[in-house]
This record gives C-alpha cells, structure tokens and sequence, in this order.
C-alpha cells in the first residue's frame, strides 16, 4: 500500500516534467475558453475556401464552428472566444465584431420599439440608432455592426445574420442617404 502511495505521485511528477498532462488535465485544458482577436479573412479557392484570422502577429489562425457569421465578417476585426485545438487552429464558440477598417463597430441585433430602433446587446442591453438607413428598415431581427457615435446616426453598417439569425442573403443591401445626410458607407457581405 505504501508503495501505490508513493508510485502514483512520482508517476505524475515524471509524466508533467516529459510535458505530458496529469490525467484529467488535457480535459480541463481543453474545455476551458480561448480568445483570440484579429481580422477574418476568407482564403483559397472555390469550391474549398476556409477562414482564417489574422491576429496582430500576423500568423493566420484557422478557424472552425460559426462559418457563416464569419464569412459574412471577412474583412473586419473580431474577437472570438471558443478553445484553441492546435497552435494554427481555434474551435469559435462565440464571435463580435470589434472594428472596420480601424473604426470601432457596435454588434448587436437591430430591434425596432414603436418608432425608435436599437441594437440588442449579448448582455440584454440596448444601444439607441437614430437616423437609421433605409436599407436597414424592413431588416428587424438580422445581427448587425454599424460605425458612429454612440447614439448618434448611424455612418456605416454590415449584416452579420439575416432577420430570421441565417446567413445572410447574397444581396448586398443599398446605400442609403436619411435625413438628406451624405450617402452611407455600406459594406455588403463577402
């Protein structure tokens, strides 16, 4: 019995000094949550395209799980949370877009309440629009990330998900000028 006692330990010991995990460990560390920031990109050729994401250092990440919401943001800078399953490999649970060409976006679901129109937050909270584009009426219910001063007009816009949380459809929507504003910076799915 003293020997088991004394065994199982050293074993433990040896295993993590060769880099191996101590058993249960590889489990908890790969079930605990990653997140990565950087900008999507779609590469390859058709028909055998993949996304990728461009951290800071310049190594692409591939990225796995949520494929049309990525797709729909190649271009843009994200943060993803989720596990990395290798060094140049991440498993994406979760997405929000952070900035467009070096704006900072606001990524929500555009909610309409009588005559004003908001963004639903992850959190529940709601970000006020006003001036909101023409191209975007009608679209209440789609997942998207517009640039401008918090509650301010809205400047430039992309559609993450269509109304019903799908893909979004192949019909870039239409620059819109409200209020006899200059026309919108509108960046269509890719």
């Amino acid at each position: 019995m003293k020997i088991t006692a004394w065994i199982l330990p050293a074993l433990a010991a040896v295993a993590c000094a060769r880099g191996n995990p101590v058993p249960g460990e590889a489990a908890a560390m790969a079930a605990s949550p990653d997140s990565l920031r950087g900008r999507v990109e779609v590469t390859g050729s058709e028909p055998a395209t993949f996304v990728v994401l461009i951290p800071a250092d310049g190594r692409a990440v591939a990225l796995a799980g949520q494929q049309p919401v990525l797709r729909a943001l190649a271009g843009v800078e994200v943060a993803v949370t989720g596990r990395r399953t290798s060094p140049a490999a991440f498993q994406v649970a979760a997405v929000t877009a952070r900035s467009v060409d070096g704006i900072p976006v606001t990524d929500g679901v555009l909610v309409r309440d009588g005559e004003r129109w908001f963004l639903r937050m992850t959190d529940g909270g709601r970000v006020p629009l006003s001036n909101l584009p023409d191209a975007l009426r009608g679209r209440e219910g789609a997942r998207i990330w517009v640039t401008g001063p918090p509650q301010g007009p809205v400047q430039t816009f992309g559609e993450i998900t269509g109304p019903d949380g799908g893909p979004v459809t192949a019909e870039p929507l239409q620059p819109a000028t409200p209020g006899g504003s200059p026309p919108l910076d509108v960046v269509p799915p890719r």
